[in-house]
């Protein structure tokens, strides 16, 4: 079996405090903690990990929403 290292202690730390706090899986923290630190915005479906973006500042796009942004696209 494969095993990934992380590197950065200090940012699995905050990865793993954010899904405590948030009540999100650690992989979905990890999302959260690189959309702060990138400034950027999540896009998402899942409504659980949406709220939990907003609890921590993080900007949504459903993937609905930003198909309907797109240059050329036609609003259904």
């Amino acid at each position: 079996m494969d095993v990934a290292v992380l590197e950065d202690e200090e940012l699995g730390t905050a990865i793993l405090n954010m899904a405590g706090r948030l009540s999100v899986t650690y992989y979905d923290a990890a999302y959260l903690i690189e959309a702060q630190r990138l400034n950027k915005t999540l896009v998402t479906d899942d409504e659980k990990l949406t709220k939990a973006a907003k609890s921590a500042g993080v900007k949504t796009l459903t993937s609905r929403t930003l198909r309907h942004q797109q240059p050329g696209s036609t609003k259904k």
